[in-house]
C-alpha cells in the first residue's frame, strides 16, 4: 500500500486519484502514522521534509532507463534506486547540475531551465522544484544540446 504522496498541488494529486477510482476515503489521512494505521494513503504538500531513501521505479522510468542507459533491455536497469531528498538539497549552498545531453530531451532541458530561472515550481515537472533553492547551476555539453522543432504530422 501507498503510504504517503508529498506534492506541491495536493489538490491536482488528488483528484489524479480520483481519475483512477480511488475513493476520498483511501486518501483522506490526517498524518504518515493515520496513514500506516488504518491501510490508507496520507497526501502532503511538505514534500520538503523527505529525506534520502530507496524508491520503487516507475515502470515508464524502467523502460527511459533502458532506452538511454541499459541498451534497450529494461532487465538490465534496477527496479529501485535511491534519491536524494530535498532535505539535503536545501541543505546544500549550491545545486549543480550537469546535462550532458546526449539522450536528454532538448526540450525539456531548456524547459527545467527556463522554469527554475523565473521562479515556476511544478510538480508535473519534477526537476522545477529547485525553482525555490537560492543557488542552481545549470552546466551544459553544448554539442548535445540539440535543437527544439515543430513538426506537423
Amino acid at each position: 500500500k501507498l503510504v504517503a504522496i508529498a506534492d506541491i498541488q495536493p489538490d491536482i494529486a488528488k483528484e489524479n486519484l480520483k481519475r483512477v477510482d480511488w475513493s476520498e476515503e483511501e486518501f483522506s489521512c490526517s498524518s504518515i502514522e493515520d496513514a500506516i494505521k488504518n491501510n490508507k494513503t496520507f497526501i502532503t504538500e511538505d514534500y520538503r521534509k523527505l529525506s534520502t531513501r530507496i524508491v520503487e521505479l516507475h515502470p515508464i522510468t524502467l523502460a527511459q532507463n533502458a532506452r538511454t542507459s541499459g541498451g534497450g533491455n529494461i532487465t538490465l536497469v534496477p527496479e529501485k534506486a535511491i534519491t536524494v531528498g530535498p532535505v539535503q538539497t536545501w541543505k546544500s549552498d549550491k545545486v549543480s547540475i550537469w546535462q550532458a545531453g546526449t539522450h536528454d530531451n532538448p526540450f525539456g532541458q531548456r524547459l527545467t531551465a527556463l522554469m527554475i530561472s523565473k521562479g515556476i515550481a511544478d510538480s508535473a515537472v519534477p526537476m522545477s522544484l529547485l525553482a525555490d533553492h537560492p543557488n542552481v547551476q545549470f552546466n551544459y555539453f553544448r554539442g548535445g544540446l540539440g535543437t527544439c522543432e515543430i513538426e506537423m504530422h
